[in-house]
């Protein structure tokens, strides 16, 4: 082999030595950013999904299954029905607000709901007084299902701050409330509304419940709001949880104590007389200034997000870069030492 032809060959084989460490560099940079974005996908999914809400003085953990983001009013009724960003937003005067089969697709993927023990809507009632409320979901081989007014269970109300009101059961029978039960959801109440799972039955089959073993399963859901308090009706339907566990017993939150205001002790009234009379110079004295109130120190650090668990892929990361970079230098100093020897 020719000095030209062994050149040539020593070429080749460092081009190729760069490339495959520059595929190698690439793939191990594509690995690492698609691992840390499923990561950063799967932990927020998580978060996403579970949700902690007050109630009373504990906390009691909700699955979110459905956001209504994808939802569709499929069978117009009575009253308004506006899907809008996730929310549905029920209206109406003088007559009920009424609607069935409206679409929701989380749900109907999910199947069954194991393990539900409660359904939890999560509402807001900013209707002018308290309303009549039934939960009408679509569900595989029943037809008008609505909530039981019959089975002995209770509801829960679960507001915002974490303040707990227990129905104990309807507040509407079915003969003045469009042949159904219905629930009272008080004026101005925000928060969530726990239906156990077993409170669903079959029209005027009110004590038979349809599900018994905590496995709900739905495929779309309807709203009936109703009520003889209110000028008109504006309920909206934010999401729909479920919770897997047992409600704890209520307690409410304890309440601080107003803090006791001490009466400031009277000073002294002075004895002595003082024997020199101001001078005109005392009352042009610079006056007393104040303290300047103390800033926060800008050095401490405020409230933090917890650091994510996927930080050990950037220190890996970049350590494989140099590593792979070094080695590419390396190959390439080589190969230009291998030519001038060839020269030489």
């Amino acid at each position: 082999m020719t000095k030209s032809a062994t050149l040539l060959a020593k070429t080749k084989q460092n081009k190729l030595i760069i490339t495959l460490f520059a595929l190698i560099i690439a793939c191990t940079l594509i690995a690492a950013y698609t691992l840390t974005a499923a990561l950063t996908a799967v932990a927020a999914g998580a978060n996403a999904d579970t949700v902690e809400i007050e109630y009373g003085d504990r906390p009691v953990q909700i699955s979110l299954v459905e956001t209504f983001d994808e939802s569709e009013d499929t069978s117009p009724s009575y009253g308004s029905c506006v899907i809008e960003d996730g929310d549905i937003a029920l209206s109406g005067a003088s007559i009920c607000v009424d609607r069935y089969n409206i679409t929701t697709p989380m749900l109907k993927a999910a199947g069954t709901l194991t393990g539900a023990k409660y359904i939890v809507l999560s509402l807001t009632n900013e209707s002018d007084g308290e309303v009549w409320f039934c939960f009408q979901p679509e569900v595989p081989g029943h037809s008008n299902v609505f909530m039981g007014g019959e089975t002995g269970l209770k509801l829960y109300l679960v507001a915002l701050d974490g303040s707990v009101t227990v129905l104990d059961g309807p507040i509407a029978e079915p003969a003045v409330n469009n042949n159904r039960y219905g629930y009272g959801i008080p004026e101005d109440f925000d928060g969530y509304l726990f239906m156990p799972s077993s409170i669903f039955c079959d029209h005027l089959k009110w004590s038979t419940p349809i599900f018994t073993n905590d496995d709900p399963a739905f495929l779309s859901v309807g709203f009936n709001v109703y009520g003889d308090e209110p000028s008109s009706y504006f309920v909206t339907v934010h999401d729909l949880f479920i919770c897997t566990q047992e409600l704890p017993e209520y307690t409410p939150k304890p309440t601080e104590a107003p803090t006791a205001v001490q009466a400031e002790t009277p000073s002294a009234v002075p004895t002595s007389v003082p024997s020199a009379v101001p001078t005109e110079a005392a009352a042009t004295d610079s006056p007393v200034t104040a303290d300047a109130p103390e800033t926060a120190d800008a050095s401490k650090p405020g409230d933090t997000a917890p650091a994510k668990k996927n930080n050990w892929l950037i220190p890996v990361i970049i350590g494989g870069a140099v590593v792979a970079a070094a080695v590419i230098i390396a190959a390439v100093a080589a190969s230009r030492k291998n030519r001038k020897k060839d020269k030489d």
